[in-house]
């Protein structure tokens, strides 16, 4: 008998702690944006209450049996008013409707507190008499963007670059506008323009050159597209970049839509690539006298974390319109040669430059008319 009464109480006790959760969980999920794990507790403890409630049935069956017999009316209701809530969440009960509007409303205003506005700058960048796919840059900048240097282009599937659809014009043009010297005995370990922007410039010293000045070509800038585009020619390192300045435009500092088309025949599949970096990305491993061998890393370009390469395998023979790019590697810390580098265990911040891009395949032409 005294295991009986035990067991009683364990399961009644179990099952109004199981109900003070269920009734916060659901006051949560009805008023709130609830998260994942709001929604699997809530879950996971009405299934427990579900099975603690068949315990409970069947420990007190015989008296459940003599509560109908002498409340028939009370136990009645009882049971009409489950059977109308179970028909209720098939029909379209307009109270009940009414009352999970005021729950949406209540989620929306909650939503809308913590609302980032997004702002997109939308660019055509069409070469004269361009003819063949038309793509669509979707470019969502991430916390870290600040005037990075970009390179878009087209390869194929076995790696030989095919054209550039979007360079900025201070790699395309070599306009580097100021030369950085940072003070002796400084070492950087972070950027130092997050946050105070006056205290990170206070660290260097800048000197004006012209904007044409060979000097200020910055190989370590964007290396992959440089190096593969022919911009830098291998066989005797000299720069060329008249293959590239046809594709130059704007530096685009904010999340952008960009809007172009590929001049070129082109197979199937193709890989189109996105190359991205910034100066003064310092991190602990890419600290400003981590390479001091090497004059380019520690000259006065500041690349700090290497370029980062994005990748998409453009299908145009699918119907698929839409492709995430992935990030596949960096480039060389001080743009020695066009190589991909897939260990990115020690890039930091330069992961949120961007927060994603997507491209879209337009399946349209531009140019004159057949």
């Amino acid at each position: 008998m005294l295991k009986t009464i035990q067991r009683r109480v364990f399961v009644s006790v179990s099952l109004a702690a199981f109900l003070s959760v269920m009734l916060v969980t659901s006051v949560l999920m009805f008023s709130q944006r609830h998260t994942v794990s709001t929604a699997l507790i809530h879950t996971a403890v009405g299934a427990a209450m579900l099975l603690f409630a068949f315990w409970h049935l069947a420990n007190n069956f015989a008296p459940l049996k003599q509560y109908f017999r002498a409340r028939r009316l009370w136990a009645s209701i009882a049971v009409v008013a489950a059977i109308g809530l179970l028909l209720a969440s098939y029909l379209p009960v307009k109270p009940l409707y009414q009352f999970y509007l005021w729950g949406s409303t209540l989620r929306a205003m909650n939503n809308s507190e913590d609302r980032t506005l997004i702002r997109y700058v939308q660019l055509d960048f069409n070469p004269d008499g361009a003819e063949g796919l038309a793509l669509r840059m979707d470019l969502r900048a991430g916390p870290h963007m600040a005037y990075p240097q970009y390179a878009f282009w087209l390869e194929t599937l076995e790696g030989a670059f095919i054209q550039p659809l979007y360079v900025t014009q201070s790699v395309a043009r070599s306009q580097f506008d100021n030369k950085a010297i940072l003070q002796e005995d400084v070492v950087l370990t972070s950027n130092p323009f997050d946050g105070n922007a006056h205290e990170g410039e206070s660290l260097f010293s800048f000197i004006s050159e012209p904007r044409t000045s060979s000097s200020r070509f910055r190989r370590e800038s964007l290396p992959v597209f440089l190096h593969k585009s022919g911009a830098i020619r291998s066989d005797s390192e000299s720069v060329d970049l008249s293959t590239i300045d046809g594709y130059s435009g704007a530096t685009l500092n904010d999340s952008f839509l960009l809007d172009t088309v590929s001049p070129l025949e082109v197979s199937r599949r193709y890989r189109l690539r996105l190359e991205i970096n910034q100066s003064f990305d310092f991190n602990e491993y890419y600290s400003s006298d981590q390479f001091s061998e090497d004059p380019v890393y520690s000259g006065n370009g500041y690349s700090a974390q290497p370029s980062l390469i994005y990748e998409a395998i453009i299908d145009a023979g699918s119907k698929q319109t839409y492709y995430p790019m992935t990030l596949i590697g960096h480039g060389h810390h001080s743009g020695q040669n066009g190589e991909v580098y897939p260990d990115l265990s020690h890039i930091t911040t330069a992961r949120s430059i961007v927060d994603r891009i997507i491209i879209e395949l337009r399946r349209e032409t531009t140019g004159p008319e057949s």
